[in-house]
């Protein structure tokens, strides 16, 4: 019972906070991809220098690290984030 209790608790505690989505403006025009596999392929769509993106999960490859980036010209996995300035958030 005491570890349910203590277990519920933590939960609650460091369950509820959500962290600030990092948003990322482009500083160029930028290829983002379907997927990480698509990546040096075909462009899914082109971010567009000066959009602001959500950024999601980072994976890793042998060479490159891919991010999801949410805009509003699509969803998409990009490996050149040196191009984008991460913005503040607030909470």
């Amino acid at each position: 019972m005491k570890t349910l209790i203590l277990t519920s608790l933590c939960l609650v505690l460091f369950g509820c906070e959500k962290a600030p989505k990092e948003i990322w403006q482009a500083n160029k025009n930028v290829s983002a991809y379907a997927n990480v596999n698509a990546a040096q392929g075909k462009a899914a769509f082109t971010i567009k220098k000066g959009e602001k993106c959500e950024a999601g999960e980072t994976a890793y490859g042998k060479v490159d690290a891919y991010t999801k980036l949410n805009c509003k010209s699509g969803s998409g996995w990009v490996t050149e984030s040196e191009h984008f300035t991460r913005l503040p958030t607030s909470k």
